[in-house]
């Protein structure tokens, strides 16, 4: 089990990943306007997501391998923690440009923030 522990939880950030690629290119497409406001926040979160993925690569490629710095659980948590977090920010922008309909309960936004909110706060 210890050997399969990093490695899922390794692959399951990719979920936040894919969660916070699919909120901010939905926000990316609305910022327009009184929107623009965004266009910062939505580069920097582009940003920690690329920084993520490469640290999601780089322990990837650790995970188990004699001779190389071994990856730590801290690394993981921090990793998990930061993907979290950068996953309920991007949702959150794409709610706030989406307006009105980013509450419709049916919407793609809406489901996208719905989850991500509950994922962090737990039960």
């Amino acid at each position: 089990m210890a050997s399969v522990r990093p490695t899922f939880v390794i692959l399951r950030i990719s979920e936040y990943f894919g969660v916070a690629e699919a909120a901010i290119n939905a926000a990316t497409g609305r910022l327009t306007s009184l929107s623009e406001v965004f266009i910062d926040n939505a580069a920097e979160i582009q940003d920690n997501l690329s920084s993520l993925v490469a640290l999601q690569k780089d322990l990837a490629e650790r995970v188990n391998v004699e001779g190389v710095n071994p990856v730590t659980p801290v690394d993981l948590l921090e990793l998990r923690l930061g993907s979290a977090q950068l996953a309920v920010a991007a949702t959150a922008i794409e709610v706030r440009v989406a307006g009105g309909a980013g509450y419709v309960k049916s919407s793609s936004t809406s489901r996208r923030f719905r989850v991500e909110m509950g994922a962090c706060t737990g039960p």
